[in-house]
């Protein structure tokens, strides 16, 4: 999920088994910092503001993959 800040948004996610995770947003990639070996990797995107249209790419010694966010998404339900 995103959290906003006058200058960009910090991105956190639990990815499990990945050893890389980066936010993808148009031509622009922005690698996260590993914080737990659980899984659990955050990062600053500059300039970017909520909404924010992103897909995350991981990837660990077996492949790549990449997903959505599901926390960058606003809320559906009323």
């Amino acid at each position: 999920g995103g959290g906003g800040t006058s200058h960009g948004i910090i991105v956190r996610a639990f990815v499990p088994h990945a050893e890389f995770l980066a936010v993808v947003a148009g031509d622009a990639t922005h690698p996260l910092q590993r914080r737990d070996d659980a899984g659990f990797f955050e990062g600053f995107v500059a300039g970017a503001s909520l909404p924010f249209a992103y897909r995350l790419a991981a990837r660990n010694a077996g492949g790549a993959w990449a997903l959505d966010d599901p926390y960058r998404f606003g809320p559906a339900l009323g």
